[in-house]
């Protein structure tokens, strides 16, 4: 009996050493960073549901901070780039102008270009003119050197014909030929004539050389202005481009962010999960007949609307500046215990009795409670209050609005019922 005792207990222990190990086995290396994260659909459709169960409820109320948290990053993300975005939009507009004055720099240099262009083709015309003129200048120096060697011919009669043309064609150069013209003596007025016409032609040789080296070395030098101008208007064009289109991947990368970050709130917001009415909320009347999508219970009218929307204090903040047109704006924003004192501190007039128009303060538990007094007629006391018979004994934090209206409830009772349910008010704040 003992040995197959001792059999079983091993075989249970091995069994769970084996369970242990499989357990282990299938442990995700890499932990979650939240329960929550990747079972946001289960964790919304449990905490959907009407529950009484505490430890559901404090689960639930983790898992909507987790979403307000996710929410929050994600639109702190989307007002951080859209910060950077409009700390460059300044730059973008700059390099956008620069980018913009580059275009229109390339399209005045291309018609720079073109108009030098056409100076150029005007120059080699002028250089083809300027050949011209020489060539036709060194025709006539030709026919001017024929004419005064027949001329001399005709009157150096008596020198050997062949000695005189071969020391007259013996020149080096045209003026050299010139000057052996001239040494002989004997040429006449004509001659001579056609001598100062050669001298004449001679010095328009020589302008048209210049003027052609002249117009040579133009050219050249528009030529390489305009490769200059090209490069640099490469060179301009290229970084304006760069620096564009670095600064428009910049801000498109930044939209894409916000863009990234929007759709991740809009996908907490949708799992939000609303609470739901209890089966059959307990004691007086649903208030759904209230305009609570007025700046009294739906704006920033409302200093709880923030963040405590379903909250005592959230409700009688309300109701008080809708039933008074706004004239308690100075009441309180604390914890609900608190508000006796404050409102006091603050010039409100306060009491032990009840009025109708007043706020009664209750100082139980860790907040306290207010309610509204619709009415008072010394026995019969009328309040409207928020945040009453919910789950788990009270709403969270960011309750919507659509399920804290369920907890607003009227209650119409004799005073002395209402103290001995809740324990006397510490007092009342009457407006």
């Amino acid at each position: 009996m003992n040995l197959a005792k001792g059999i079983k207990r091993g075989a249970v222990g091995v069994l769970s050493v084996a369970m242990l190990v499989t357990f282990n086995l299938q442990q995700p290396k890499v932990q979650r960073k939240s329960e929550f994260e990747g079972n946001e659909g289960y964790w919304t459709e449990l905490c959907s549901q009407y529950t009484t169960n505490q430890n559901t409820i404090n689960k639930c109320n983790s898992y909507r901070a987790y979403l307000q948290d996710k929410i929050a990053a994600g639109n702190a993300a989307k007002q951080n780039a859209q910060s950077e975005i409009n700390a460059i939009q300044g730059n973008i507009d700059e390099l956008g102008a620069y980018y913009a004055k580059a275009q229109e720099d390339v399209q005045a240099k291309e018609s720079e270009i073109s108009i030098q262009e056409a100076a150029i083709q005007t120059i080699q015309v002028e250089i083809d003119k300027a050949d011209a003129a020489i060539s036709l200048h060194e025709q006539k120096v030709q026919a001017r050197k024929e004419k005064i060697l027949e001329r001399l011919l005709d009157v150096q009669v008596s020198i050997n014909a062949n000695e005189y043309v071969d020391f007259i064609m013996g020149a080096q150069d045209l003026v050299d030929f010139i000057q052996r013209s001239e040494s002989i003596g004997t040429i006449n007025d004509a001659d001579r004539k056609l001598m100062d016409e050669l001298k004449e032609e001679v010095a328009q040789l020589e302008a048209a050389k210049v003027e052609k080296l002249r117009v040579k070395e133009t050219h050249e030098l528009e030529k390489e202005n305009l490769v200059v101008q090209r490069e640099k208007l490469a060179r301009e064009k290229e970084k304006a481009e760069i620096a564009y289109n670095e600064i428009l991947n910049k801000q498109q990368e930044l939209a894409n962010q916000i863009a990234a970050a929007g759709n991740m709130v809009d996908s907490m917001t949708g799992l939000m999960p609303t609470m739901p009415a209890p089966p059959n909320p307990g004691g007086g009347a649903l208030n759904w007949s209230r305009n609570w999508y007025s700046g009294w219970y739906h704006t920033g009218m409302n200093p709880f609307v923030s963040a405590y929307v379903g909250q005592c204090t959230w409700y009688a903040y309300g109701r008080a500046n809708e039933v008074n047109n706004g004239a308690y704006l100075g009441l309180p924003t604390g914890n609900a215990n608190g508000w006796y004192s404050a409102a006091a501190a603050r010039g409100y007039s306060v009491g032990q009795e009840p009025r109708t128009n007043a706020i009664a303060v209750w100082g139980f538990g860790s907040y306290g409670h207010v309610a509204f007094v619709e009415s008072y007629n010394g026995g019969t006391i009328t309040i409207s209050e928020g945040n009453v018979n919910a789950p788990g004994g009270g709403l969270p934090m960011y309750t919507p609005l659509e399920v804290a209206i369920q907890y607003t409830l009227t209650s119409e009772l004799s005073y002395a019922s209402l103290c001995a349910q809740r324990g006397a008010p510490i007092g009342f704040i009457y407006l």
